[in-house]
C-alpha cells in the first residue's frame, strides 16, 4: 500500500497495532490509512446488521462498506500476506472502507453521540505472513493478549456434541425468532437419536 514503508525482512515483528489522532472529539471518525492499488485482496464485511460475507478486489474502491477484515495477496516482490483487522477500542468499533482516490477508511463509531473521543492507540491491527492460511490464526491471538476480552477456541472446552450437530435458529426462523419457537426446536432436538445424526 502506498505510504507505508517497505517491508523490512530483518524486522523481528509481524505485526503492530495502529491507532490516530484527531483534533476534534467525535462519536465517529473517518481517517485514511493509505492508498490500495492493484494489490488483490479478499475480504469480509457486514452487509446486514447479524450476516457477513467475502468480496473480492484490488484496489480501495472495490472494498465495501462495514469490511471487517482484509487480506492482501502476497507480491512476487517478497511482500507477504497482509492482514488488516480493525479493533474494538474501549467503546469505540473499527471497520474499514472505500477512502477517494483509492484510499482505506478506517471508520471508527461509538454508536452513541454522547460518547466521543480525540485519539486511539490501536483501533487496527496489521499482521503479515507467509501462510494466509495461519495469518489470521496467529494475528488472533496477538490481539487476544493485547486486548484480554476473550478466548481462543483452543483455550476453550466446547461439549462433545459441537462435533456432531448444529442446530441454527435464523435457518430454523429466519426473521421470526421467538423464546417459544427455541425452546420447541431445543425439545426436537432432545427427542432426535443422535447415533441416526451422526450416521
Amino acid at each position: 500500500m502506498a505510504g507505508w514503508p517497505p517491508h523490512d525482512k530483518s524486522l523481528s515483528a509481524v505485526g503492530s497495532f495502529i491507532g490516530f489522532d484527531s483534533m476534534e472529539a467525535k462519536d465517529g471518525h473517518v481517517f485514511p490509512i493509505g492508498k490500495l492499488k492493484n494489490i488483490r485482496f479478499m475480504s469480509i464485511f457486514r452487509f446486514k446488521v447479524w450476516w457477513t460475507t467475502h468480496w473480492v478486489g484490488s484496489n480501495g474502491n472495490d472494498l465495501e462498506n462495514e469490511t471487517q477484515m482484509v487480506i492482501l495477496d502476497k507480491s512476487n516482490s517478497g511482500r507477504p500476506y497482509v492482514l488488516l483487522l480493525p479493533l474494538l477500542e474501549g467503546p469505540f468499533r473499527a471497520s474499514l472502507q472505500p477512502g477517494d482516490d483509492d484510499n482505506i477508511d478506517i471508520c471508527v463509531e461509538s454508536g452513541s453521540t454522547k460518547v466521543s473521543a480525540t485519539g486511539f492507540r490501536s483501533i487496527l491491527y496489521v499482521h503479515v505472513g507467509d501462510d494466509p492460511f495461519n495469518l489470521v490464526k496467529e494475528a488472533t491471538k496477538v490481539v487476544r493478549l493485547h486486548l484480554g476480552t476473550f478466548k481462543l477456541l483452543e483455550e476453550k472446552t466446547p461439549p462433545g456434541i459441537v462435533d456432531k450437530f448444529g442446530w441454527c435458529t435464523w435457518d430454523a426462523f429466519y426473521l421470526t425468532v421467538h423464546p417459544q419457537g427455541v425452546w420447541e426446536g431445543v425439545k426436537g432436538i432432545s427427542k432426535v437419536d443422535a447415533h441416526q445424526v451422526s450416521s
